[in-house]
Formats: C-alpha cells, structure tokens, sequence
C-alpha cells in the first residue's frame, strides 16, 4: 500500500493505536521555542505536528511526498497560518531555502530502507540547514505502542 493510499487511514490509526506517540507534538514545540523560525517539517503527512507549530505562529515549509497527505493537510490550514507545502521526496528537494529548524518526525527518516537513502536525505538536509541550526530526528525501535 502506498502513502497516498493510506492516508484517508493515517489520522484514524495514529489516534487509535498511538497515543503515547502522540505526545511528541509537546517535544517539537519546544524545539521550535528554542530553534525558531524558519522551520522544516520532512514526511509531515496530514500536518499532526505540522499544523500545531502553524497554530503558535511559527513559518513552516511541510513536505510529503504523499498528494493525499498533503491533501488532508490542505484542508486544515487557516488564513492566518505561515505555511508552505512542497510535495516532494525528502531524498532529492530543493528549496532554495535555509532553516534554523528540521525535522522529521513519528520515526519517518526510518522509511528510507537503505543506507544509500538515508544518505541522500541527510545530504539534503545538510545543504538546507542554516549555520547553527538543527536537525531532529525521531528513532525508534518501536513505531507505535499497540499490543505486546
């Protein structure tokens, strides 16, 4: 199954199945708090931390690679959001921009399978990263808590 063919199920699955998960959205706040504007969301999918971080006033560039992800994301943005949305791999973007701010989140950097992936992304990541700036990344042995 594809993102694009999953994602009317994604906000469904994340509420149900992973609620201690869910509490991340806190950590990335902080984050922002401290890191500031310009921030970079890579995998943002349906905007769970993407739209949070919009709501605080922060000037987000969200990218999936997923149409119907950011189409969900699409529908939830307000006016007074300072938000771009970019559809593209977070294994070969190009910007044209800088941020003080990346990251990737709910364990997506650990869907680039191979070595070679993980590298073009962290490349790309490297070429958009303000001096100074941070990247932060969601590893995780366990990607939802669901049932032992």
């Amino acid at each position: 199954m594809s993102w694009d063919d999953f994602a009317r199920y994604y906000e469904w699955e994340f509420d149900l199945l992973c609620t201690e998960q869910a509490q991340d959205v806190n950590e990335w706040l902080k984050l922002a708090d401290e890191y500031g504007d310009p921030i970079l969301e890579l995998a943002c999918g349906a905007g769970r931390i993407t739209l949070p971080l919009a709501d605080q006033g922060y000037n987000i560039t969200a990218l999936d690679s997923s149409r119907n992800m950011l189409h969900r994301l699409n529908q939830k943005i307000k006016p007074s959001h300072k938000l771009k949305i970019v559809r593209a791999d977070m294994r070969k973007f190009h910007l044209g921009a800088r941020f003080r701010f990346i990251f990737i989140s709910y364990a997506s950097f650990q869907l680039l399978l191979t070595m070679e992936d993980q590298l073009l992304c962290l490349d790309r990541i490297r070429d958009h990263l303000q001096p100074g700036g941070i990247l932060g990344l969601d590893i995780s042995t366990r990607v939802c808590e669901g049932p032992d």
